[in-house]
This record gives structure tokens, sequence and C-alpha cells, in this order.
């Protein structure tokens, strides 16, 4: 069913994004070795030398401060917290195809050129991921209209489940994988996972370009049937094609909409908060090697990974049996991954 495969493709466009954007917290720790992994080479350099030891020394390494560290790693949520904001405006103009395959392409040159600035720049640097998160934030709003356009009520959360499972997944794949490629000193060290991921998200650009499509109506390759299918909830799900005046007014006073971003900003924070500051924080405070915190760092993706997933069947689940309503429903989930969270936080 076409259906599933936009969702899959959906899936795959996040991976690609989520790879690009957390593989820095990896590489920094390359890119910046630590007095513990210095000392460690000498010694090993001044008994017996090997030839990947030696190519390691050529590998591009800097001296930035623990401030300009942290200036780079969280750039990119700068960009990704403004760029958020106009995505839903993007996407109503230019529909959600063409937002999301501008911010793949976007990020996926960006991410080829940060080996560059960084030789050139810390500063220039900052600007690129800055930039980088312009362009991922504007595929959120864009995949939630691609999956609203393709899915019909009490299929919504299965899909969606499905389109985000490729942010877990990239947590499980990303992390031991960029510590591989940022050890593997023959292939180029820490520079050849930025190319990895950039090649990685423009083979998805191209893909996206040629599968997917707005709506079903627009899709040569879906069947009748299933065309027939999706139309006939058009009428239970709002009419998505008629143009409405947006009340802003009425949004920005609205208790609810501050209860969900207050809720969401908070969820957020926490977890990129770990993400991003916990590989520095393992390799200088604990003193655990880089393989070992790739493998660290996967652990929450492998969990994140099976709850992504059974949420969203059990939300469609309980929908379809009526046991409640579409909202009760999606509060009940909502409360229930944000009390996860606090008892991982504990």
């Amino acid at each position: 069913m076409k259906r599933y495969l936009v969702a899959g493709m959906c899936s795959m466009v996040k991976f690609c994004l989520y790879c690009m954007r957390i593989n820095l917290n990896i590489a920094i720790i390359k890119m910046v070795p630590n007095s513990t992994e210095n000392n460690a080479l000498n010694v090993t350099l001044t008994t017996k030398a090997t030839r990947s030891e030696i190519i390691y020394k050529e590998i591009p390494s800097y001296a930035w401060s623990e401030e300009t560290r942290q200036m780079i790693l969280s750039a990119v949520y700068y960009g990704y917290s403004v760029s958020a904001l106009l995505g839903g405006l993007v996407t109503h103009r230019l529909g959600g195809k063409r937002v999301i395959l501008f911010s793949l392409l976007s990020s996926s040159i960006l991410t080829a050129l940060i080996p560059w600035s960084a030789g050139v720049s810390s500063n220039l640097l900052i600007v690129l991921r800055v930039l980088d998160g312009m362009a991922q934030g504007l595929h959120n709003p864009a995949m939630l209209g691609i999956l609203a356009n393709w899915s019909v009520p009490h299929e919504r959360s299965t899909l969606v489940s499905i389109g985000y499972f490729g942010m877990a997944l990239a947590e499980v794949i990303c992390n031991p994988m960029s510590v591989w490629i940022c050890s593997a000193y023959k292939l180029g060290g820490w520079p050849l996972s930025f190319y990895t991921y950039s090649a990685f998200g423009s083979v998805t650009a191209i893909l996206w370009t040629f599968i997917i499509y707005e709506t079903p109506d627009e899709d040569p390759c879906i069947s009748s049937k299933e065309v027939e299918y999706l139309k006939g909830f058009d009428t239970e799900d709002g009419e998505k094609n008629k143009k409405i005046s947006v009340p802003w007014l009425s949004i920005l006073k609205s208790s609810a909409v501050w209860t969900v971003v207050i809720a969401f900003t908070s969820n957020v924070f926490g977890f990129f908060f770990i993400i991003t500051e916990a590989p520095i924080f393992i390799s200088e405070v604990l003193k655990f090697d880089v393989k070992t915190i790739g493998w660290l760092m996967s652990i929450l993706g492998i969990v994140e990974c099976l709850f992504a997933l059974l949420s969203g069947v059990c939300a469609d689940f309980i929908v379809r049996r009526e046991m409640l309503t579409i909202l009760p429903t999606r509060k009940l989930i909502a409360i229930c991954s944000k009390r996860s969270f606090l008892n991982f936080m504990k």
C-alpha cells in the first residue's frame, strides 16, 4: 500500500537528517582530542607506531575552548528554532514534497562543507551549523503535512510513528557508526563521517523526488482502490484544501496551545541536552573510550525505537475499538511518554 511507502520514505528522510545533525556530537571528540586520548596515543607511538596511528597525526584536530565547542554543538538548534516556526507557512505555499527536498539537499551540502569550514574558522563552522539548523527545521511541518494527506484518522498515529521512526533508528545506528568511521584513520577519520551522511542524504533526496507525491491524486502508481479509501475520510477529517484565515490572536491566547508548547519544549530540551552533551561528558569526565560512548548512546535509541512504533499502534488500536476518542487517546499517549522520560532522567 502506497501510504505505508510514503511513511517509510518519511522515516528515511528523518534518519538522514538526524544522522547529519547528531554526528558532530561524536565527531567533535576526535576533532578536539582530550589529554587522556593524546597521552595514550603518544605512548603507543613511542613504543611501536603503526601506519594507522601515523595517519592519525595527519588528520586535522583543533584546540577549541570549551565555550567554542558548546557554541558549535548548540548552533544547529538556534537555526532549527527559527525555521521551524516558518515551516508551516512555507509548506502551505509550496507543498510538503518541495520543502522536504530543499531541507534534505541543503542539509546534505552543508554537512559536506563542515570539514572544510572547521579548518578555516570555528566561527565559519558555527555559521554553517546555524544554516544547517534552519534547513532542517523546515522539514518537520512539511512532513506532518505529507502524512496528513496520505493517512486517515484511525491510521494516522501508526503512519506518523513510522514516519518518525527514522529519528530513533538514527540514534541506534549513527552513534556506533560515527565512532567506527571517526576511528578509521586509514579511511580519513572524522571528516569521512560528514561526507558519508551527506552522501546518504543526497541519495535519499533523489529517491524522494521520484517516489513521493504531494497527494494520492497526483500519484500515477497508486491503486484506484486506495485513492477511494483515502478520499472516503475527507469529510470526517476536515476539508484539507479549504482556504481559511488563521486566527492568530485566538491561537496566542489559547491555554491549550501554550500547554502543548511548554510540555513539548521541556521534553525536547531535556532530550537534546542528553544527546548533545552526554558524549563529551562520558569522554572527559567518566574517561570512557569513544567506542564505548557510541554503544552507550545507542541504548537510548533502542528503547525509543520500541516505544515509537508501539505508541502509534496502541493509539490507533484504542481509537478503532472505540475505547477512547482521538483527543483523549493522544493526551494519554503524551502523558505516558513524558512520564517515561522523567523516569529515565531519574
